[in-house]
Parts: C-alpha cells; sequence; structure tokens
C-alpha cells in the first residue's frame, strides 16, 4: 500500500477561515503521494562530476550573496522598531518578494545557507530562515505565488515583537525565569499590535505573527487557541519556528541535527503541532534534511545538500569521507543521477525516525542501491564541522576546476 499523506482535517473556524480561505481549502483538498510506484535503474556514482560540483559551488556563494543582504535587510528594519522607529512595511514586502523568487528558484541551496547560524546573529537570521522554511513549504504545497509573498512577510515579521522586549530578556545568556518568560510570552501580541495600522499588510501575516506560539491542542500562547482556531498559516509558522530554533546553537543549549530537529517536530504532531501539516513539513524539508550528516550503503559519509523529492530515500549528498572514515581532500557528490521512483509499501516516515537510531542499518534500507542512505549521523561523533563545509565551498570550487 502506497504510503499517502491526506490534509482533509486542516480548516480554521468561521472567523479566520473568512481570512485564510484560499490556503485552507488548498491543503484541505490535497493530498501528497510521499512514494511513487516504480522504480527506474539509474547510475548514482558520480562523484567526481566536475560540472555538477562547480554548478552546486557558483549556485551557493551566489545565493550566499543574496542570503547574507536579505539578513542585512531585516537586521536595518528590526532596529529601526527597537529604536521606537516605524516599520518599514514596504521594504519588509519587497524583501519577501525577493525571498519567495530565490526559494522559488533555489530552494535546497537557501535551506542550506539558513542552517548555518552564528550567536550574535540569531535574532535577525531567525526571522529569514523562517521566512525561508515557510515559503518552502507553501512551494511544496502549490501556493500560488501571492500566498507565498504573505508567508514570506509573515515570516519576516513573525517575532517584530520582541523588539518591544526589554534587551536584558531577549539577550540573556541562559534560560528565563519564570517572570521574564511571562514577559517574553507578550511578544506576539506586541507584534500583531504593531501591524494592525498598516492597511497594506495581509491579514494572514499578523496571524502569523500573533499565532506562532499557539499549540494544535491549545494551552499555546497568547490566547491559548486550540488547533480548530488556529489559522493555517498560523499553524506552519510555529513549525518552521520551532524547527529552526531547535536547530540552532544558543548559549544555553547545543543544537539538534537537522534530523533529530525533524524528529522532534514529528514526535510533537497532535499535540504542539497539526499532525498533517508536520508530515507536509517532513516532505518538503526530506526525510534526511539539508544539513544532515549520512552514511550511504557503501560506507561512505557526506552532507546531504539537496532533496530528491521524487526519492526521498537519494538525497544528493556531498561525500567527505571514504568508507574507512578517511577525510577526503576534495568532496564529490553522490546522487547526482538517483533513480526516481522506489517501490512502494517501502516505508513509513514513522519508521524512519524510529530504525535511524539503532547500531544495524534498517530492513527499509537494505537495498541493492549503493548510494542509499543508510544510517544519520552525529557531527560530533566524527568530529565534523557542518559550517566548514559550507563556507568553504570555494576553496573545493578551486581544486574542482
Amino acid at each position: 500500500m502506497k504510503k499517502v499523506i491526506k490534509t482533509e482535517d486542516i480548516k480554521s473556524n468561521e472567523a479566520i477561515n473568512e481570512i485564510d480561505e484560499s490556503t485552507s481549502s488548498e491543503i484541505s483538498n490535497s493530498s501528497i503521494t510521499a512514494e511513487p510506484e516504480a522504480k527506474t535503474p539509474s547510475s548514482v556514482n558520480n562523484y567526481n562530476d566536475t560540472h555538477e560540483k562547480k554548478s552546486f559551488i557558483e549556485g551557493t556563494e551566489k545565493t550566499r550573496v543574496v542570503y547574507e543582504e536579505k539578513v542585512s535587510i531585516v537586521t536595518d528594519v528590526l532596529n529601526d522598531v527597537r529604536n521606537g522607529k516605524a516599520i518599514n512595511i514596504d521594504k519588509v514586502q519587497d524583501l519577501s518578494n525577493s525571498l519567495v523568487e530565490n526559494v522559488l528558484t533555489h530552494t535546497d541551496t537557501m535551506i542550506t545557507l539558513a542552517r548555518v547560524k552564528k550567536f550574535d546573529e540569531y535574532t535577525f537570521k531567525h526571522s529569514i530562515n523562517v521566512a525561508i522554511l515557510t515559503i518552502a513549504l507553501g512551494k511544496y504545497l502549490n501556493y500560488p505565488k501571492k500566498e507565498l509573498h504573505v508567508l514570506g512577510t509573515g515570516g519576516i515579521l513573525h517575532d517584530c515583537g520582541k523588539m518591544k522586549i526589554p534587551n536584558k530578556i531577549l539577550n540573556k545568556e541562559g534560560r528565563l525565569t519564570e517572570d521574564e518568560f511571562e514577559i517574553m510570552k507578550n511578544h506576539p501580541s506586541y507584534g500583531a499590535e504593531m501591524l494592525e495600522p498598516y492597511g497594506t499588510l495581509d491579514r494572514k501575516s499578523i496571524l502569523m505573527v500573533l499565532q506562532h506560539h499557539e499549540k494544535y491542542s491549545g494551552g499555546g500562547y497568547p490566547t491559548g487557541l486550540p488547533g480548530n482556531r488556529i489559522s493555517t498559516f498560523g499553524m506552519m509558522t510555529t513549525i518552521a519556528d520551532v524547527y529552526d530554533a531547535l536547530t540552532s546553537e544558543r548559549v544555553y543549549k547545543k543544537a539538534l541535527t537537522p534530523f533529530k530537529g525533524l524528529k522532534m517536530i514529528y514526535i510533537g504532531r497532535g499535540q504542539h503541532f497539526h499532525p498533517n501539516i508536520v508530515e507536509h513539513f517532513i516532505l518538503a524539508m526530506g526525510l534526511f534534511p539539508i544539513g544532515s550528516i549520512v552514511r550511504l550503503k557503501n560506507q561512505q559519509m557526506g552532507i546531504v545538500i539537496s532533496v530528491n523529492r521524487r526519492n526521498l530515500l537519494y538525497p544528493r549528498v556531498l561525500i567527505i569521507a571514504d568508507d574507512k572514515n578517511n577525510m577526503l581532500p576534495e568532496p564529490g557528490i553522490a546522487n547526482i543521477n538517483p533513480p526516481q521512483r522506489i517501490e512502494s509499501n517501502e516505508w513509513t516516515i514513522e519508521e524512519i525516525f524510529e530504525e535511524s537510531e539503532v547500531d544495524k542499518p534498517s530492513e527499509i534500507f537494505r537495498k541493492e542501491e549503493e548510494c542509499m542512505v543508510e544510517k544519520v549521523l552525529e557531527p560530533s561523533d566524527h568530529n565534523i564541522d557542518i559550517d566548514y563545509y559550507i563556507n568553504n565551498l570555494k576553496e573545493f570550487g578551486k581544486k574542482a576546476a
């Protein structure tokens, strides 16, 4: 039986549905087939394809410039709010439009860059990253470009209310006290109130700001609404917000790997998150999301750099170590031309997460194809700095030239 993920239950209440009608009806009437039906043999051993490596490296470097420009812009916008100035909505919407265009054309590269994070830039990069993730999810769900712009705008602004939180709380190096957290919980309301006067801003973007800390089962903040009263875009933002936070390094916590971040999101389905949106998000990010360290069936090790959304067990991987764990002086790329289809009834999302941490390879992965992912690894166990590889692609490009 084919794994089909349906979303018939994603609907808002009447009041919100009037605002959210187009997106709620689109999701609720859709279904996503996670596993295609047949398997097409194809060579995947193109480790030293110079053209492919150069193309990937050049594309990443160009997109890096765009990403850093966007971080700079959102930093200026939010700092203006911190200094008591009005939000430059035109600048935000121009920024959203640009992000949409870049995510549509360079989805995986934008997500790759979104995972490279620094302590001192967290608030600003987090705003861009949430926008990228929500746009990518909307793209996966085939939303029209107009709705992607709404998602991008809401993602950029989702934490704008934090600019009204005292710096000593916002930038505290450690966990907040109960009293401090009560103050922090006001930031969604502050943000929504701040945006209400702007008539050019779509209401769905404001709901993203207001509702991104609500929980599907109720009990979130600021209102404690249950899932049937939270907008679709609000629930999408919650998932993107938590995923980026989980996979970010903070002074008081280590970052989870992208794979473990997705697993935590999956565990929270039905309680913290809408279960069907969670499954769509996982499929949009890939079972082995970008930035994951994986071991292939041939025992080579690498970093996932792109998701093959027609065959999720074959992400494109930057190979950094051979089958003896020897680091390669010149990384290669595996799964340039992966099989486009896989047999049905081979896996479920739950099995992927459950089997990933056992010592022996899962039955799910026992295939003849040597470049299929066999296991997800912890970077710290192998002394791998993923950011080093992403930030030094130019050097690898010189070797590939």
